[in-house]
């Protein structure tokens, strides 16, 4: 965050610009997954008041759910590709198959492919 707005004062630019405008795809990630946390915190803190307040525990439940939600989101979308492949990944797949179809010797590869 101090990075964030020590560039964003530099560009003059509002801290949430100059984050979402970044080249930088660790700060935004970093960003994204606080801000997420963030979230499920706040979702945790409603289902447990909602719970103390009706004394029902279906809304502590239903937050205990609702907390990941959040983190879902944000852990599956906005990385591409080229920013795997920046950030050190050996390999990049398209699906879940061409996965699959690449990494020979596990049990799933030989259950479904019958390869070794």
């Amino acid at each position: 965050m101090r990075q964030a707005r020590r560039e964003a004062g530099k560009q003059d630019r509002a801290v949430l610009d100059q984050v979402l405008n970044s080249s930088d795809s660790t700060t935004r990630a970093v960003f994204a997954e606080d801000g997420a946390a963030l979230a499920g915190i706040v979702l945790a803190f409603v289902g447990i008041l909602a719970n103390q307040l009706t004394g029902s525990p279906v809304p502590d439940a239903l937050g205990s759910i609702a907390v990941g939600l959040p983190m879902i989101g944000v852990c599956s979308g906005g990385t591409s590709a080229a920013e795997l492949r920046d950030a050190g990944s050996a390999e990049v797949y398209q699906d879940v198959q061409e996965l699959l179809e690449n990494v020979p010797g596990t049990a799933l590869v030989r259950l479904l492919y019958g390869s070794s």
